[in-house]
């Protein structure tokens, strides 16, 4: 249950579309140099006997060019014979429409970028009933249904799907070829196609990368059709957004401070501080209410890094008896005691900062959510000091979080993290920071330190509004893409600006209308620990030498040579999750064992 990626050169862009796609799904795959191997495509290359194929799903990244011009005829006549033979799908991420894939230019194109205009031009895409099929996680629109003897309409409106690259305008070849993408003139510009050996190929005529829009729509539908719904992986949506600080306060950004005080952490010397209130935590818990209504955030949850400290350092505390009031809302994570920076702190004193603020979370707060085995240290200090880091193992802590801005820690892999060189039992969960700064409060104050930063790149000031835009665009691909790192926030962002909205909130409901506009699928909130879990089964997975083979209609048989476990989408087994209408299941593997799952 691999996929084969043909590749050019292996420098193409398309290249990184493909096994970018597979890479968050943790698919394995082997990409194949066409140029660089010439007549290495032979019988031999795809199967090693005769009833046993190496790959589940081939992937060309630029099909016309690897077919006529790159791979050689015995090559290709290899390739088809082993699809053909092996009912393996093949799919072609972009080509130039030709007759051996079902199609025929119109002489048209459209999209790429526009040269007279020095810009990229995008256009409108739409589904048709087959696309709907294979892309059934897209946004089409509300629908009605009937709730007792009412009709009654459901669901977000749909965003345009934009083509963002040079596109093909085609045509079907012959009734064996079924458009799912066309434009909004009805040209094809993605196809199925079964040709005459009995070989089934999907076709995109527009240009991609990793990082295109289009390309984060799509991706999942195309590698799930070529594998035919059943393959080594999983794919969830994930929304951590982690609030530190709460319980204490921070000094505060507001509008009108000299633009020379930006980066500066100011702490105690700040002429304006700012905590939130009981008022304010509970229109948070007000919002996250109502987004629990929806149906793609309903399980959505924030997860609240506290300092013990601030439960009794403030008079006419109003937050404290909050937290206690309404903690079962939301998950709680250790911020260490009173925020202190570890590097160069004594084992004594580190220790007891995760202790204390431990012991303020069961006996104190009796925060249902807490579990001691998660910390979010104060300025992601710490990491590299050993005294802190044997305190923290020595605490019980097992997950902290980095900031993936920071050189050396951001993922080595998709949605995998990296375990402490000072303490390997401790793994390190990459954490997104997101441009909405710990210090600011209110519209006027983001937008003032926003633009502070940011008016050269920009050439002007933006609104508050452009901000919110701007931003939630640059979190949307992390949920389309699968990406399970936690975003980064400050209690600040909490503060309910006019006594219902915070800017937390207006910038996640910027970012749920867009991601709601193209996706039907419920996000995830897992507590931290819960992640983590996660995060280390997938690593282990990845770093071990498994083997998964399917016997199609009969059986899936996986090997490995380390105890994995290994996720498997599409298998109907007991106890399997339901997620987008598809079944997965992580399948434990002994070491050096064999697991043999029934398709029946």
């Amino acid at each position: 249950m691999r996929v084969l990626v043909i590749s050019v050169n292996g420098a193409e862009v398309e290249l990184g579309a493909v096994t970018n796609t597979l890479a968050y799904l943790a698919t394995p795959y082997t990409v194949y140099n066409a140029t660089a191997t010439p007549g290495g495509l032979t019988p031999s290359f795809f199967s090693d006997a005769p009833c046993h194929g190496k790959y589940q799903a081939v992937v060309e990244t630029i099909g016309d060019v690897l077919e006529h011009s790159t791979l050689q005829s015995a090559e290709v006549a290899a390739l088809h014979a082993y699809e053909s033979q092996f009912h393996v799908r093949q799919v072609v991420w972009y080509s130039f429409p030709v007759a051996d894939f079902g199609l025929v230019w119109t002489g048209a194109t459209a999209g790429g970028w526009n040269s007279a205009t020095d810009s990229l031009t995008s256009f409108t895409a739409t589904l048709t009933p087959a696309g709907a099929l294979v892309f059934p996680y897209l946004n089409l629109g509300p629908k009605t249904t009937t709730v007792g003897k009412k009709t009654v309409t459901v669901g977000a409106p749909a965003a345009p799907l934009p083509i963002e690259a040079y596109t093909y305008l085609a045509q079907p070849l012959d009734a064996f070829t079924t458009p799912l993408v066309t434009d909004t003139a009805g040209n094809t510009i993605a196809a199925t196609a079964t040709l005459p050996d009995g070989r089934e190929q999907l076709t995109m005529t527009f240009d991609s990368n990793q990082n295109l829009l289009h390309n984060l729509l799509f991706g999942y539908g195309v590698v799930n059709w070529a594998t035919r719904g059943m393959f080594v992986g999983e794919r969830h949506v994930y929304m951590s957004p982690q609030v530190d600080d709460v319980l204490i306060d921070d000094d505060q950004w507001v509008d009108g401070t000299s633009c020379a005080l930006v980066g500066i952490d100011r702490d105690d010397s700040a002429v304006q501080t700012i905590r939130m209130s009981a008022a304010d935590l509970g229109a948070v818990a007000l919002w996250q209410a109502q987004k629990n209504l929806q149906p793609t955030t309903a399980a959505l949850r924030l997860t609240m890094a506290f300092n013990g400290w601030g439960a009794t350092a403030y008079k006419k505390d109003t937050l404290t008896p909050a937290v206690k009031l309404l903690n079962p809302l939301f998950y709680w994570v250790s911020h260490t005691y009173d925020h202190p920076i570890l590097d160069g702190m004594s084992y004594a004193d580190a220790k007891a900062e995760f202790t204390m603020n431990d012991t303020v979370a069961t006996k104190t707060l009796k925060l249902k959510t807490f579990n001691a085995v998660n910390l979010v240290t104060p300025n992601i200090s710490g990491l590299t000091d050993p005294n802190a880091m044997q305190a923290a193992y020595d605490a019980g802590v097992r997950y902290v979080v980095t900031d993936t801005s920071i050189p050396g820690y951001d993922n080595p892999y998709p949605n995998i993290g990296i375990y402490n060189p000072l303490q390997p039992a401790i793994l390190m969960i990459p954490r997104r920071p997101v441009n909405l700064f710990y210090n600011v409060a209110s519209p006027s104050d983001w937008a003032s330190e926003y633009n502070c930063i940011y008016q050269s790149y920009f050439g002007r000031d933006l609104s508050y509004a452009e901000i919110i835009d701007f931003v939630s665009d640059q979190l949307l691909p992390y949920l389309l893409h699968g990406e399970n790192d936690p975003w980064m926030f400050h209690q600040p962002n909490l503060v309910a600006y006019d006594k219902v909205h915070t800017l937390l909130t207006d910038l996640m409901d910027a970012t749920i209308a867009k991601y709601n506009g193209y996706f039907t699928l419920p996000v995830v909130s897992p507590t931290m620990d819960q992640l983590g879990a996660l995060v280390a089964k997938r690593m282990a997975f990845l770093a071990a030498q498994v083997t998964a083979t399917i016997n199609p209609g009969v059986s899936v048989t996986i090997t490995s040579d380390s105890a994995v476990s290994v996720p498997l989408t599409g298998v109907k087994v007991a106890g399997a999750e339901v997620y987008g209408g598809q079944t997965i299941v992580w399948v434990k593997v002994p070491a050096g064992g064999r697991v043999t799952i029934p398709l029946s």
